[in-house]
């Protein structure tokens, strides 16, 4: 009987092991798939005539920072920094004032469960997206979901949504707000591709 019991507890140690062996493979082929996903998301960006994932139409750094799982979908972090804060004028660019993002062809605004934004990356300021034209600006006149904060100085503002499915990363339009001398642009940026089926 002790035997039986010795046997029973090593194949339970056993099969406790695999589990978890199992898991964690499992969790490093996500992280290399989603990696293989950010990479392809550059790349498609880059080709389309921008650097590090921030488009050469636009002055400001915009990038998809992270991509997490978390309670209730997915969440999406952009970055956005000013690297020559200034009047815009003589290569400065002038604080952004907001900007919008584009869905792209496979999410809607009913996929969106939650939206923020922050000066600081902790303290976030939650608002209810919407799609509609951004008619402080003129350089696009479609409907667009707009992150109303902008950049002060070169410090970077943080842009937070959570989608209820998870998504591959693309290359989608993206515009900027700023002021009389710098403008707005169009430009690309790493954003919602269609639905990863597993």
């Amino acid at each position: 009987m002790e035997n039986l019991l010795k046997k029973s507890a090593i194949f339970c140690l056993a099969l406790t092991a695999f589990a978890f062996s199992s898991c964690e493979k499992k969790q490093a082929e996500e992280i290399n798939q989603q990696e293989k996903l950010m990479s392809q998301c550059v790349k498609e960006v880059q080709m389309n005539g921008s650097g590090e994932s921030v488009s050469a139409a636009s002055p400001y750094s915009v990038r998809l920072a992270s991509v997490t799982k978390v309670d209730g979908g997915y969440e999406w972090i952009w970055q956005v920094q000013n690297f020559h804060p200034g009047n815009g004028k003589n290569g400065t660019v002038q604080d952004l004032s907001h900007w919008n993002l584009d869905l792209g062809d496979c999410v809607e605004l009913g996929d969106i469960t939650h939206a923020a934004f922050s000066g600081n990356g902790t303290s976030w300021t939650k608002f209810q997206p919407s799609l509609k034209e951004d008619k402080s600006q003129d350089c696009y006149k479609e409907n667009i979901l707009k992150f109303d904060f902008g950049t002060s100085g070169s410090k970077i503002s943080y842009y937070k949504l959570v989608v209820s499915k998870k998504l591959t990363r693309n290359s989608v339009l993206a515009v900027y707000k700023s002021g009389k001398n710098t403008g707005c642009g169009i430009f690309e940026t790493c954003g919602f591709g269609c639905e990863v089926v597993d």
